[in-house]
């Protein structure tokens, strides 16, 4: 893997999550609220190792207390339900800086990346949308809230 810092892009939405619903009762939507803010603290920290904090890990049970928007939609073809959660930038801000986790800011360098794929000899450039691995790659970033670019190649 090779990498190299590119511009500087804005990290949007750092404060929000989206998470499955299961079902309507009470302990899946407490679960996905829990699952939402986890989701969102991973992203804002850039580490998952800040949800093994006893502070964080205690706030995770009591999600409500950091939500400020909630929302439901529902997919069309699955007919998945799917949750959204705004969080209050402040109430979060100030559980992670008492729990002395990082805060990483929202101005976040691009990260320009090529993946070679060897498989039996054979190698292949993970470029953008080129392998179902550069999806999952960039599902990945996205989570972390990382500005990940894949080279898109010559395509002709």
């Amino acid at each position: 893997m090779f990498g190299l810092f590119a511009n500087v892009s804005v990290a949007s939405d750092l404060y929000k999550a989206e998470v499955p619903l299961l079902s309507d009762s009470e302990a899946d939507l407490k679960r996905a609220k829990s699952q939402a803010m986890a989701l969102m603290i991973t992203r804002l920290t850039g580490q998952a190792a800040s949800l093994k904090a006893p502070t964080v890990k205690a706030a995770l049970t009591k999600a409500d207390k950091y939500i400020s928007q909630l929302s439901r939609t529902t997919d069309a073809e699955s007919q998945q339900v799917m949750i959204q959660l705004g969080f209050d930038q402040v109430s979060v801000n100030q559980l992670l800086q008492s729990s002395g986790q990082p805060i990483w800011a929202s101005n976040r360098a691009n990260i320009l990346a090529w993946l070679v794929f060897e498989e039996m000899g054979f190698q292949e450039i993970i470029a953008d949308g080129s392998l179902q691995t550069s999806d999952v790659i960039q599902r990945e970033s996205e989570l972390r809230g990382l500005p990940l670019v894949l080279p898109l190649m010559d395509l002709t």
